[in-house]
């Protein structure tokens, strides 16, 4: 059989020998010159990325590489480096011939051992929760799969490299005695507990039933499919439910040796040191180097290349389709979708159907969007310009249409007023406001969650899957200039010609209208049955139980722990390899600054992309408690209605012509009550932080106008505006309602914490599905012509927030050096002159670390007669086919310290416990987290197939630690342990904050009176953890406190686990539960 092995990977890869390449030592792995089997392509200086960027050419592979070195700051004053994650990011061109799913279930089956690891099933499993990697993801798309991962420590990246690589090239799944990687991501027969029923399993399988559930991409996978019958972005690449029973595990192996070769790879190593690069390229080195150079194979790029779809002048057709509702009879959708361009787009022609798109779609004052709402065809504008792929496409639609009949009468309308619209322009502010906001887009493009190089990598790829070359696709400041240049010749005429030529002259379209359908879980369930009562006619008994017999091996394995031999074979970082300090943000505390009383705190990081974070922060702790689950509406409103001199579009487009963006929202911290030793003890829920902050960012040369808009928001929103009232709430609840359904475990963790803790029972008001019951509340009574209360409610609370004291107002600013000095004048300016006025004698804010704060004696009133009506169990019932289950319980009391070792014990559970009962077996995203806040653990999981069985796997979890702390000898702990501490520490540090959101993660703290010692303390104690602590915790787990079960799930989970689990059914059609 081993023989066997060999010839099958020598056969696919073209190999120089079959065992990779671990006869380099660790130690030693690194210590070549890995570009010497690369020949130079390319290199430039992107100055509004911060990098150096370089492409190489493997020589053997034709593989090519990009290379991005973060420059040290140079400006005047700079601080110490402020260093981004290694990333390694690395695309497979990956063609689709069906909508069986196959590349997505590639992507999920080599990740499920691999030839060098030998029999250990889940490699990237000890990636994700046993190293330092800050970020894994792995992306399927329409032609192309994406794996990145980002690491803190440059070891750490290789490693993790090395076991991916590995797998790409040499997976485990592709020997026939590893089918069952195939069974558990494809799909199976499973026999019921009895014996009696067969039933349909699989992770692919249960991916297509949560698509199928989801209105967007339910819509997108039709629409797709409809307008590119010729193209492979034809077919879904997750796959269909019928679809996916199709797929055969030979199939499989076919797809991975036809695109996973290096030849068909483009990869990127962006670091911020050259020890980073070093280790990337030496990894890729190592791997690449066991490939033959080989004509035949480097032909696979071009073999590859994804076919475009003509485009038809006699193409446009009109379908209707149903989409998953609460209801069947509000809600109709229409939409109208165009394939835009039959050839590739040149940078600047993306650049303008990007403006094109934020003109018609991008927020909710655009010409469109106040046709929608004048003439009343519905609540919203929805769509969305799909970019990812070669040939665009452009989407526009309108939700909340009340019936059918109004639904053909858009259908009828619609095409008129897009002729209107390009007949008459745009109005010249909404032109600026456009081009302003994508350039800053583009320029700046800091994501909150993602490391900076996974986000860059991910927006070369919608060029460089293509062939195009790389530096060009990201020269988007000359391409930003060059339509610069376009539009001053030719105004917006340049765009009206363009939605002329590709919109409006453009047949081949689809026009779409969606109705809503309760029966749409049930019409896949009735398609579920039939395929399972007709196996008798279709397989043969033989047939029957070969695919039984597959999936009892899958449950075998599955059951198996690794083999510490296996285990011993994963490359590991050791704890003293882990960073001695986590992400520390700089912090300048200025108080009282040039006598205005207000607290500025800076944050001077060394690159930030020229621009300046602003979040200003005012006290709201005279609110009183009743009015503050209105605040989220209050704040969505600020930015979004009319000033007295503006109109709300008006005003919106003055936002986003002058800034990078203006948003409003109200936070709660706990003050921690830390002590000497700094440790992390469970606040009281007594001390707490209130605030209103307004967030923004501008360039120096608009610092002054955003300063001004911060004023204006804050004084000047007029919420007498009903009839915008009227349309963002419609707005806000058709996005919750979204949201839940495809969010789930959001709204369960929410609800399990409301009970708690009065700062989670005020979040859940703020965020959770109360928000929503209290959205629909409001709407009613506006309906009613009772908005007058709520306006005047709004006004009575704004004069609360501006009457408090200065000594409640905090300004913080993150900028490099550069911009800080160019912002200190606007700073100033808006300090001394433009803060909002404050009257004589205005009492000062307590120290609320020494005091109650004022929301808690009716707050805590609240809570108990909330807790009082609510049921232990809930299940929120909407149109989905899995479960989001949340359970949580007290493991700490308020006043006791939480250990770091705490966060070492749910990380065991979390990788290695629910990785084996859950992620594989279906449930997406199992998670265990400590909430220090409230002395709460929380165990989440998404898109669940069994509620009932995830219950009982939370509750053995303090027995698993148990079971598995018992059998240790010594006082040592295991390698697997030592991983969760490491996994744990990388989980606490969290990726590098970006400019975007690391001043406001910075003032939360300081709210908090967190410091980068009492971090320290934690990572320290992470690391420290013993036998007897894990025993501890054991002993807390198993005597957790009023433990509650909270499910999303549908109807049909909901008759069958209702009794089992205890639920009591909410509806999300009623305003309360």
């Amino acid at each position: 059989n081993g023989a066997c092995i060999v010839v099958v990977v020598v056969h696919r890869t073209g190999r120089k020998n079959g065992g990779g390449s671990s006869s380099n030592s660790r130690s030693k792995r690194h210590s070549i010159d890995p570009l010497a089997s690369f020949d130079l392509v390319s290199s430039a200086t992107l100055e509004h990325l911060n990098v150096d960027a370089t492409v190489y050419k493997h020589k053997n592979t034709g593989m090519q590489v990009m290379t991005m070195l973060q420059k040290t700051p140079s400006s005047k004053g700079s601080t110490a480096p402020f260093l981004q994650d290694g990333v390694f990011g690395i695309s497979f061109r990956t063609i689709p011939q069906n909508s069986h799913g196959t590349a997505h279930v590639v992507s999920q089956a080599i990740q499920l051992g691999s030839k060098k690891f030998g029999n250990l099933k889940d490699p990237w499993n000890q990636i994700r929760q046993g190293s330092l990697q800050t970020y894994l993801d792995v992306n399927t798309k329409r032609d192309r799969t994406e794996y990145i991962v980002a690491s803190r420590s440059a070891k750490d990246l290789g490693y993790s490299m090395e076991i991916m690589l590995d797998s790409f090239f040499q997976p485990n799944m592709a020997i026939p005695t590893h089918s069952w990687a195939f069974r558990q991501e494809g799909w199976r027969l499973e026999q019921t507990e009895d014996g009696k029923n067969i039933f349909l399993e699989g992770n692919a399988y249960n991916q297509a039933k949560i698509d199928q559930m989801h209105p967007e991409k339910y819509m997108n996978n039709y629409l797709f499919k409809k307008l590119f019958p010729d193209a492979p972005v034809h077919y879904n690449e997750r796959g269909e439910q019928q679809e996916i029973l199709k797929m055969t595990h030979d199939e499989v192996i076919e797809f991975w040796k036809k695109y996973y070769h290096p030849a068909n790879a483009q990869a990127l190593c962006y670091g911020a040191t050259k020890e980073t690069i070093h280790v990337c390229m030496s990894e890729l080195h190592l791997h690449l180097e066991e490939f033959y150079p080989n004509k035949s194979e480097n032909l696979i790029r071009e073999n590859t290349i994804p076919p475009y779809q003509l485009l038809s002048p006699k193409f446009a057709s009109q379908d209707r389709m149903p989409y998953a509702s609460y209801r069947d009879d509000i809600d109709y959708r229409v939409v109208f979708s165009w394939a835009i361009n039959e050839n590739l787009l040149d940078h600047v022609s993306q650049l303008a159907w990007m403006v094109i798109e934020d003109m018609l779609l991008g927020n909710t004052a655009t010409e469109l969007a106040e046709v929608v709402t004048t003439e009343m065809w519905g609540d919203d504008i929805i769509g969305r310009l799909e970019r990812d792929y070669q040939q665009w496409v452009m989407a526009i639609g309108v939700s909340g249409i009340l019936t059918n009949e109004d639904a053909s009468r858009v259908v009828a309308e619609m095409n008129d007023v897009l002729l209107k619209i390009v007949a008459d322009g745009f109005p010249e502010d909404a032109l600026t406001a456009s081009m302003n906001k994508v350039e800053y887009k583009i320029l700046n493009a800091y994501s909150d969650d993602i490391p900076r190089g996974a986000d860059i990598f991910k927006n070369l790829m919608t060029n460089w899957n293509y062939d195009r070359e790389p530096l060009a696709a990201l020269d988007v400041k000359n391409h930003m200039k060059l339509l610069r240049q376009e539009v001053s010749r030719n105004g917006q005429q340049y765009f009206l010609d363009l939605m002329t030529l590709h919109l409006m002259d453009n047949q081949h379209k689809i026009t779409l209208q969606m109705y809503p359908s309760t029966q749409v879980a049930q019409i896949h369930r009735d398609m579920e049955v039939k395929f399972l009562n007709d196996l008798n006619h279709n397989l043969k008994q033989s047939e029957g139980v070969a695919l039984l017999k597959e999936a009892t091996t899958l449950q075998n394995v599955q059951k198996t722990p690794n083999l510490p031999e296996d285990l011993a074979k994963i490359p590991r970082v050791h704890l003293s390899d882990v960073p001695t300090t986590g992400n520390d943000i700089p912090l300048k505390v200025d108080r009282d600054v040039l006598g205005s009383g207000v607290t500025v705190l800076e944050h001077r990081l060394p690159e930030t992309g020229g621009l300046g974070y602003i979040e200003y922060a005012m006290d709201i702790s005279g609110i009183d408690f009743d009015d503050i689950i209105l605040l989220p509406f209050y704040c969505f409103m600020s930015t979004r209605t009319g000033n007295g001199d503006l109109t709300p579009a008006q005003f919106i487009r003055k936002i986003e012509g002058r800034t990078g963006g203006m948003y409003v929202e109200p936070l709660l911290e706990d003050i921690i009550p830390f002590s000497t030793d700094n440790g992390y003890y469970v606040p009281t829920g007594q001390h707490l932080i209130t605030k209103l902050v307004v967030h923004g960012n501008s360039a120096v040369s608009n610092s002054a106008s955003m300063f001004t808009l911060i004023t204006e928001i804050l004084m000047l929103a007029d919420f007498y505006e009903e009839r915008t009232a009227e349309r963002l709430l419609r707005k806000l609840i058709d996005d919750m309602e979204d949201d839940i359904q495809e969010n789930g475990n959001k709204y369960t963790a929410m609800r399990i914490e409301s009970t708690y803790s009065l700062p989670g029972f005020v979040r859940e008001k703020w965020h959770g599905v109360t928000q929503l019951y209290e959205l629909r509340k409001i709407l009613e009574d506006l309906t009613n012509g009772k908005w007058h209360m709520y306006a005047e409610r709004f006004k009575r609370m704004r004069a609360t927030i501006l009457g408090g004291s200065r000594n409640g107002q905090f300004l913080s600013i993150t900028a490099d050096p550069d911009t800080l000095r160019g912002f200190t004048p606007a700073i100033r300016a808006f300090v001394t002159e433009g803060l909002p006025p404050i009257t004589i004698g205005t009492p000062r804010f307590p120290d609320f670390s020494a005091v109650v704060h004022p929301w808690v004696e009716k707050g805590s009133q609240r809570m108990s007669e909330t807790i009082a009506s609510m049921h232990t169990n809930e299940a929120f019932v909407v149109p989905t086919r899995l479960s989001h289950v949340g359970k949580g319980g007290q493991v700490y009391d308020a006043g006791e310290k939480v250990s770091g070792s705490a966060l070492t014990v749910t990380q065991f559970i979390e990788g290695f416990y629910f990785w084996n009962e859950l992620a594989t077996k279906g449930a997406h995203d199992a998670t265990a987290t400590i909430d220090i806040d409230s002395g709460m653990i929380v165990y989440q999981s998404a898109e669940d197939p069994s509620p009932f069985k995830t219950n009982e796997i939370y509750d053995n979890a303090a027995s698993f630690v148990y079971n598995h702390v018992s059998r240790i000898q010594g006082d040592e702990l295991p390698t697997d342990f030592q991983a969760a501490m490491i996994g744990a520490i990388a989980k606490l540090d969290g990726t590098t904050p970006q400019p975007n959101s690391a001043g406001f993660t910075s003032m939360c703290r300081f709210f908090r009176s967190e410091t980068d010692s009492h971090r320290q303390k934690i990572r320290e104690e992470i690391m420290g953890t013993t036998k007897a602590q894990a025993n501890a915790m054991v002993e807390r787990l198993s005597s957790w406190g009023n433990p509650r079960l909270v499910v999303v799930t549908n109807d049909y989970f909901y008759g069958v686990e209702s009794q089992r689990l205890e639920l009591t059914k909410c509806s999300l059609k009623d305003f309360s539960c």
